[in-house]
């Protein structure tokens, strides 16, 4: 009877799913042993064939910024050097600061704001991942900052190179967060019928997309077994299959961490030419990233390039309050 209860619970999920209304294909997923923590992200293009021209960039120490265009706005000198990745020329999807935290935006149909709350500092969407880099060192202070800022509704504007554009406003932006720190804390955050929901813990170790992160726990409990679609539920199965062996087969040599996170880009990448039969669109990956977090480096490889690019933090002066385009090393 319960084997019979969880498959009609799995092809309820998946029906569900497969009505939603956008497939986006980005996926995360962080690993942790010993000396060794590395996350890998896959950035996937929302439904055009197109490159995302993201850029890279170095912020130093000691830069002000504000985080909201209300009364109500945070400000703050950022106390953080950080690598930014910069997707769609302005938009701060992946970054890892000096201390090794690293923040992931993804994109989520089914987002929706908490009302603010007048008491709190006001942080748009689009600039949580700044916020959180430029102040924070670990999970456990990003989480305990939630209780003092309000993340208020934002503009996103994204333009593809044959000029076609979508802007999303509101309260509704889709996106979702997930982060790691070196010790292996993990939170992923979510905003579900204006509540803020926040998953917090080393087990939460892949992020995929829709439908909510608390579906993908149930099906994670019901052993959900994968198939090799490009679906976010798929993916993040897989992803969490190959980590939990990663895990068992007790992998903490650092470069052999780095190359066993680079397969597992293999199982969450989209490619460029898989058709998501849902709606007949192609999701390609437009670029994939390794977070150094141990050797604080960030490994990026693009969809119109066969090389992989290396970042680190001797490309620019943390101490200096600039910001600076980072020149690509290659990876030797």
């Amino acid at each position: 009877m319960n084997r019979l209860l969880n498959a009609l619970f799995i092809i309820a999920v998946l029906f569900l799913a497969s009505g939603t209304s956008t497939a986006y294909t980005c996926s995360w997923g962080a690993y942790a042993n010993g000396m060794t923590a590395i996350v890998a992200r896959t950035m996937d293009s929302m439904g055009w064939y197109t490159n995302d021209n993201a850029i890279v960039k170095g912020h130093g120490r000691n830069i002000e910024e504000i985080s909201a265009g209300t009364q109500n706005a945070y400000g703050y000198t950022s106390k953080y050097a950080s690598i930014r990745i910069h997707s769609f020329y302005d938009i701060v999807t992946d970054a890892m600061n000096e201390k090794g935290l690293q923040i992931s935006a993804l994109l989520f149909e089914g987002s929706l704001l908490p009302n603010p709350i007048s008491r709190r500092k006001d942080v748009t969407i689009l600039n949580f991942i700044p916020y959180v880099i430029a102040n924070f060192a670990t999970v456990d202070e990003v989480i305990a900052s939630l209780d003092n800022i309000n993340i208020i509704e934002g503009t996103l504007n994204v333009t593809s190179m044959d000029g076609k554009t979508v802007t999303r406003e509101g309260k509704d932006v889709p996106l979702h967060f997930a982060m790691a720190d070196t010790s292996g804390d993990k939170a992923i955050i979510e905003f579900i019928n204006g509540e803020m929901k926040v998953y917090h813990g080393k087990e939460h170790n892949a992020l995929t997309n829709e439908p909510s992160y608390d579906v993908h726990l149930a099906l994670e409990a019901t052993l959900y077994q994968p198939n090799a679609t490009v679906n976010s539920i798929d993916r993040r199965a897989r992803m969490k299959g190959y980590l939990r062996d990663m895990a068992e087969r007790g992998v903490d040599d650092h470069k052999r961490a780095l190359f066993g996170m680079r397969g597992l880009l293999a199982r969450s990448f989209a490619g460029t030419e898989e058709i998501d039969r849902r709606d007949d669109r192609v999701y390609p990956t437009v670029w994939m990233a390794l977070a150094d977090q141990t050797e604080r480096k960030y490994y990026v490889s693009r969809c119109d390039a066969w090389k992989w690019e290396v970042y680190n933090f001797t490309m620019f002066d943390s101490h200096r309050p600039e910001v600076r385009i980072l020149k690509a090393a290659d990876v030797k």
